[in-house]
């Protein structure tokens, strides 16, 4: 998912321009702020901004870009994102099969 601090963004272009592989959509700086759970009270909000949301749309992972050094950032990404596609959800676990004895 793709997101941007944009109140003027022309989501249709960049779309036609990027083609991504990935879901696009819009909401306001407010909602974005109140899904990501950062309140403008305690921190304000530092781009680049990443959240990892899981299959059932839950927020695991939250990182900024003062939260990333240069040599650790490709392995970290890498290893959250990986964990998260490896994980099995509870519909997609095999049946186990009573015995026949």
């Amino acid at each position: 998912m793709e997101g941007a601090i944009n109140p003027d963004a022309n989501i249709q272009q960049f779309i036609a321009q990027f083609q991504p592989a990935f879901p696009v959509g819009m909401s306001s700086q407010l909602d974005a702020l109140n899904f990501m759970q950062i309140s403008l009270v305690v921190r304000p909000p530092f781009v680049p901004y990443i959240a990892f949301i899981d299959r059932k749309g839950t927020i695991r992972t939250q990182l900024t870009g003062g939260d990333l050094s240069d040599e650790k950032q490709e392995k970290l990404l890498r290893d959250i994102a990986e964990n998260l596609v490896n994980e099995t959800s509870p519909a997609a676990k095999p049946k186990v099969k009573p015995s026949s004895r």
